[in-house]
C-alpha cells in the first residue's frame, strides 16, 4: 500500500478534517504567541505557512469530492508536499520551543 495515500486517506472522503488540522495550526501559533519567550516570527510564520497548506490542500480536497475523481494528482503532487510541509514546521518549530532564545531584551 502507499504511504501517503494510508496517512491521507482520513482527509480524502472528509476533507473537512484538513481545516481541522490547519485550527490547530492556529491554534498552536495562537497559544505559543501569548508567552513572550515564544512571541518572535521564527515560531509564528512557520505555524501559518502549515495552516495555510491545510486549508488550501482542504479546498484541493472538496473539489474532487464535488467534481468527481479525477487522475490522482493529489496523491501524486498535493500529497507528499502537504506531508513534507507539516514535518518542516513541525521540526522548526518544536526546535524553536526546545530552546528557545532567552534574551527577551
Amino acid at each position: 500500500m502507499n504511504p501517503v495515500k494510508a496517512v491521507l486517506d482520513p482527509f480524502i472522503l472528509q476533507p473537512e478534517r484538513a481545516f481541522m488540522v490547519a485550527g490547530l495550526f492556529l491554534l498552536a501559533r495562537y497559544l505559543l504567541g501569548t508567552r513572550p519567550a515564544y512571541r518572535k516570527p521564527s515560531i509564528g510564520i512557520p505555524l501559518f505557512v502549515g495552516a495555510c497548506a491545510w486549508c488550501v490542500f482542504g479546498v484541493f480536497e472538496i473539489s474532487a469530492l464535488l467534481l468527481g475523481p479525477g487522475l490522482g494528482v493529489d496523491y501524486l503532487l498535493n500529497g507528499p508536499l502537504i506531508l513534507i510541509i507539516t514535518l518542516l514546521v513541525t521540526l522548526l518549530v518544536s526546535v524553536q520551543v526546545i530552546k528557545p532564545d532567552r534574551d527577551l531584551s
